[in-house]
């Protein structure tokens, strides 16, 4: 490994701060089962602080200062569960989050053919089985982990997503970079792709397979958007180094309008991309819980009882590996609890005629002076 002393600080060092989209390609078989262990495992606790947040939606409003994370597989989810219930879902108390839901466009319409898999049925009528039977039909190479639901669970949704893209030529192991975060902290990260000082035919064809969409230098450094491999089919990494918007989808909207081909980065460019590897579990807590009722169609009356994505990612000098998997289970109603009918504090006494317009007799009984005590 490179020391960090050796390290250039010269301005022509590339960070790219965003990964804009990873999907399956580069014209080869997929090789999942190869996936190495995640070297960050992030789980869901309670008031765990971790400067991550995973978006249920890519229009939904993002928190400055934090990393912001969306796969399209809790959308699948959603939309099988709507289709279940034959509407989109209106939800008590996560009105704002799930009108996004039933707002965004059918992500399955924009996802490699044989890459996902999404279903959602009753789990009296064996949909759990269903989906663990279908899923290892269709993704025999993926072990994937206990399907449980709460014990009081009537229906339950999921989804799938497998994708990764190879580069043509593979990039080198460039050792480190530091990497300045928007805090202003500076920690050194490990990277791959070229210096400036590889001239030969490898690294020649690394930087003809990179494709520079945009590039702009401005006060605070340049800003640009790259496709990783230009070849790959039939979909592409976009990496780009620009100014958050205030949300993912207004960035990659950013992303599209100043994009456009503009050739290979040139024999004197430098590139370098921080190595990514992370496995991370999230509950929706915001769609979560007996109050959380679905309000409109067959599952009307019913409580969100999980509402749960994990995301696998690996990005390094070889490509770019996903899986994603994402489940929503629905609870029975709530059983109607006894009620109890005492007057055990300050009450109201009416005595009137039936029909009559009004009462006789009135009394606000405030104190036991008024009652028999013992």
């Amino acid at each position: 490994m490179i020391s960090r002393a050796a390290i250039p600080r010269a301005a022509a060092i590339v960070a790219v701060v965003t990964v804009l989209a990873v999907v399956a390609g580069c014209r080869r078989k997929p090789e999942f089962s190869l996936l190495e262990p995640a070297i960050h495992t992030f789980g869901d606790k309670d008031g765990e602080p971790r400067k991550i947040v995973v978006v249920p939606t890519l229009d939904t409003p993002l928190v400055k200062g934090k990393s912001a994370i969306w796969c399209s597989s809790f959308q699948a989810a959603w939309n099988e569960l709507a289709k279940l219930s034959g509407e989109p879902l209106e939800v008590e108390n996560a009105k704002a989050v799930a009108d996004r839901l039933n707002r965004a466009p059918e992500p399955t319409a924009d996802l490699p053919e044989g890459a996902w898999y999404a279903a959602a049925g009753m789990v009296k009528e064996g949909v759990i089985e269903r989906i663990r039977k279908e899923m290892k039909a269709r993704f025999p190479w993926y072990s994937m982990p206990e399907f449980k639901v709460p014990s009081d669970a009537i229906a339950a949704a999921y989804a799938f997503i497998a994708a990764e893209v190879k580069f043509e030529t593979a990039y080198f192991d460039e050792g480190e970079m530091d990497f300045r975060s928007s805090s202003g902290a500076i920690t050194p990260v490990i990277v791959f792709g070229v210096r400036e000082w590889h001239h030969d035919d490898r690294s020649r064809k690394m930087r003809e397979q990179v494709e520079v969409l945009s590039y702009e230098e401005g006060p605070g450094g340049p800003e640009f958007v790259l496709d990783l491999c230009r070849e790959s089919r039939p979909s592409q990494i976009l990496v780009a180094k620009l100014k958050l918007e205030e949300s993912l989808a207004s960035t990659v909207k950013r992303v599209e309008e100043i994009s456009k081909p503009q050739g290979p980065i040139r024999e004197e460019d430098e590139l370098l991309v921080p190595r990514m590897s992370f496995l991370l579990e999230h509950h929706f807590r915001e769609l979560e819980g007996m109050d959380k009722v679905i309000r409109n169609g067959s599952l009307a009356g019913n409580p969100i009882l999980m509402a749960w994505q994990s995301i696998r990612f690996e990005l390094n000098e070889g490509g770019a590996k996903l899986t994603s998997e994402a489940r929503i289970a629905v609870g029975a109603k709530a059983a109607e609890q006894p009620r109890r009918f005492l007057l055990d504090g300050p009450f109201l006494v009416i005595l009137k005629k039936r029909g009559a317009k009004s009462p006789f007799f009135v009394v606000w009984v405030d104190d036991v002076e008024l009652l028999l005590w013992v």
